[in-house]
């Protein structure tokens, strides 16, 4: 014996079907989208004048030029100032803490809060100090100790003599000539021996500008060793 039930009944139960299948998706793309924006936002080119060294014109158009570079070649520059080195290394530089790995290890760490990618600058305004750091990525990428320095160097020099504006644009069209012979991220680069070499830079009455060898063989990014750049200036 069959019984016909009313078609009705199967329309009415595929609505609820699908009404609940819209319910359940909507759940869904909402959760993705509270576990993305509870994830931290992916580093871009920026500059964070806390030290307030450069004037607001002269950082925006810093900072206009350096997301141009990053849209161009895929690397990514972020440059921070203080007007202070901050606790707890402020308290191990006093400690008498040797000064170049405490800076070694506030740059690193800034890095790593900041999630920080590509080439990272830090300036500290007292104790005067400069670290120019590259990550994993962009020495990969072609990017060596030497041009590195150049950035460093340059942004010295403007330092010296306290005109910073000037050393900020000066740096930048450093940055655009260095990183117009690296490669974009995730292609292959043969390094050449004066990579290989990496051989510290040395000036007289200026430290060194510090390659850590261990970070030149390959260690990843912010988390082991990075190379560094260190230098003081007068201000």
């Amino acid at each position: 014996m069959s019984i016909a039930l009313p078609t009705s009944t199967f329309d009415s139960h595929r609505h609820r079907l699908t009404g609940l299948r819209g319910v359940l998706c909507s759940l869904a793309l909402g959760l993705i989208a509270t576990v993305a924006a509870a994830q931290p936002a992916l580093a871009a080119s920026q500059i964070a004048d806390g030290g307030e060294f450069f004037s607001p014109a002269t950082r925006t158009e810093a900072l206009d030029r350096l997301k141009a570079l990053e849209a161009k070649t895929g690397h990514e520059v972020q440059i921070e100032t203080f007007t202070t080195l901050p606790e707890p290394w402020k308290g191990q530089l006093a400690a008498g803490k040797p000064k170049q790995q405490i800076y070694v290890d506030f740059t690193k760490d800034r890095g790593q809060l900041t999630h920080a990618k590509g080439l990272f600058v830090v300036i500290v305004k007292d104790p005067a100090h400069l670290e120019v750091a590259a990550d994993r990525r962009l020495r990969d990428a072609g990017f060596s100790p030497s041009q590195r320095d150049e950035v460093a160097k340059t942004l010295l020099s403007g330092f010296r003599a306290k005109d910073y504006d000037a050393a900020l644009l000066a740096a930048v069209g450093t940055m655009e000539k260095e990183f117009a012979t690296v490669a974009k991220p995730g292609a292959q680069v043969a390094k050449s021996g004066a990579q290989r070499a990496a051989v510290p830079h040395q000036s007289g009455a200026v430290p060194a500008h510090r390659a850590n060898p261990a970070a030149e063989n390959g260690l990843r990014g912010w988390g082991a060793v990075i190379v560094i750049g260190g230098l003081i200036f007068a201000v």
